[in-house]
């Protein structure tokens, strides 16, 4: 997704956003995923996001703030050539956005889910 990302992991974010068109409270991250279309995943600690808010999950190593976090990965997460990245809830509910068709059928799509989230990879 960026210049070099095997050597600026960094360089790779997913970027979260609560719409607030459909979230009028906030949103609790507690126990949901961030996976690519390997299956690799990253948890999100237990925080909660407001309507309008936005946090940047960045690939490599730094120090977690309330607008950015990072997965600590030596190596690039996203496919630049197409992926899949998907919120995964522990209820099963997933959403998903694609990149040049990552998510094959399912660019853009919330299965069990309402469309509270904005996701840009």
């Amino acid at each position: 997704m960026g210049v070099n990302d095997a050597l600026n992991p960094n360089n790779e974010f997913v970027e979260i956003t609560v719409d607030p068109r459909f979230a009028s409270a906030p949103v609790a991250l507690r126990g949901v995923l961030l996976q690519n279309k390997l299956g690799e995943t990253f948890a999100f600690p237990d925080l909660t996001l407001e309507p309008g808010a936005s946090l940047r999950v960045y690939t490599g190593q730094g120090n977690p703030t309330r607008e950015a976090l990072f997965w600590n990965r030596t190596q690039p997460a996203w496919d630049n050539w197409g992926d899949c990245v998907q919120l995964v809830y522990p209820s099963g509910g997933r959403y998903r956005v694609g990149y040049r068709s990552g998510c094959g059928l399912y660019d853009r799509c919330h299965q069990g889910l309402p469309p509270a989230f904005l996701l840009t990879a």
